[in-house]
């Protein structure tokens, strides 16, 4: 059995800004249920092996390849593991987000639409609206202020989102948007339903 395959099952929780900066977002990411022992011992065989890998006061920093960010992690207990990846993610980088904590669990807003999501499933996501990832919305006539949603893949597929916009009319232009594409999903499935009850009566 390698290292790697000891590492467990882990929970990850991450967070992004920039998500269409080059050459990726910057962010934070938080990893639970990781064997220390295991993964610090892979990450060791890389030192030598991969010149951009470097250990230090147990810190992994790995610099980055071209169009990529580079990445700073360590452990903050036996099985948690905090890392922060920007173009110049270090030690440094890493120690200022340990010393903030978790500044979102202060922001009402935050814990407002934290509140509405299926926390419980498998993967879960909340959206800044003014993330320039939205600018093309603005041209259609609506543009979301928060996007929240989940996914539950324990029995099958199953998911939901939420957006939240800035007034009535930019909801009733997003209703007025979709109303087409509803339109098509009716139309296909009542030929589909015409279609099983033709191969039935056949």
């Amino acid at each position: 059995i390698t290292d790697m395959q000891k590492l467990g099952r882990a929970q990850i929780a991450m967070g992004f800004k920039g998500l269409e900066e080059t050459p990726g977002p910057r962010g934070v990411f938080v990893v639970r249920g990781l064997d220390r022992k295991a993964l610090m011992a892979c990450m060791g065989r890389l030192v030598g092996a991969d010149p951009r890998v470097t250990i230090a006061n147990g810190v992994v920093t790995v610099k980055p390849a071209p169009g990529e960010n580079a990445a700073a992690f360590t452990f903050a207990s036996g099985s948690t593991l905090v890392g922060v990846t920007t173009p110049t993610a270090s030690p440094e980088e890493l120690a200022a987000v340990l010393k903030e904590g978790a500044p979102l669990r202060d922001s009402p807003v935050f814990l407002e639409l934290f509140a509405q999501i299926q926390t419980e499933g498998t993967l879960w996501f909340a959206l800044n609206g003014s993330s320039r990832v939205f600018d093309k919305m603005s041209s259609l006539g609506f543009r979301p202020k928060a996007v929240t949603g989940s996914v539950d893949l324990a029995n099958g597929f199953a998911g939901s989102a939420r957006m939240r916009l800035e007034s009535a009319d930019s909801a009733r232009n997003l209703v007025g948007l979709g109303q087409p594409q509803l339109a098509q999903v009716k139309a296909m499935k009542k030929a589909l339903t015409r279609s099983v009850h033709t191969v039935e009566a056949d």
